[in-house]
């Protein structure tokens, strides 16, 4: 009788990992975490900014999916991947929309040079999973969300900058708090 690997009802994401994998994965995080002279929050998001993208590509296995469930899984990766990218631009002042620019203009001159290099690096990663992702989901069928900087109010003020996170773009620490968020939440 052939034994098949069952898939992974209640257990944790991470053991459907290739352990190799996943070594590579925390050398690399424990590598950053060494070299890194600025805040273990923007340390801890470069390290991790890329894990959904890795585990997404690298699962040994996807029991159960049909082509329609992955196609949702990497338009809705599609959307937190802009989401994130839009974020750092708008932080970076870098973002097509001048009103992000200058929301967070009060919070981006109290950011470090270190740290301002890291979130830089950070950007570039989201960009570069947006692309893939652009370029992914054809290949299951689909057509990436059309999704714009304007597609996304980082305050939670319906563009009031009023909401409830209107401190990231004035305070660092909430900032930093705030970048911690998005990255947990690709995760």
């Amino acid at each position: 009788m052939e034994n098949k690997q069952q898939p992974i009802l209640d257990g944790p994401i991470l053991d459907g990992i290739d352990p190799e994998i996943m070594n590579r994965l925390a050398s690399r995080r424990e590598a950053i975490r060494k070299g890194a002279s600025v805040s273990s929050l923007v340390a801890a998001g470069l390290a991790l900014g890329s894990v959904p993208v890795a585990l997404a590509a690298l699962a040994k296995d996807a029991f159960g999916q049909t082509p329609s469930d992955i196609l949702d899984v990497l338009q809705f990766a599609f959307i937190l991947e802009n989401l994130e990218n839009e974020f750092y631009k708008a932080v970076l002042g870098t973002s097509a929309v001048a009103a992000q620019n200058t929301a967070f203009a009060p919070v981006r001159a109290l950011i470090p040079a270190p740290a301002r290099e890291a979130i830089q690096q950070i950007q570039k990663h989201e960009q570069q999973h947006t692309d893939f992702l652009r370029a992914t989901i054809p290949m299951f069928g689909g057509t990436a969300p059309t999704i714009t900087a304007n597609d996304f109010d980082f305050t939670g003020g319906n563009g009031s900058n009023t909401g409830p996170f209107a401190r990231a773009t004035t305070e660092l620490d909430f900032l930093l708090l705030a970048a911690q968020a998005f990255e947990d939440t690709g995760v």
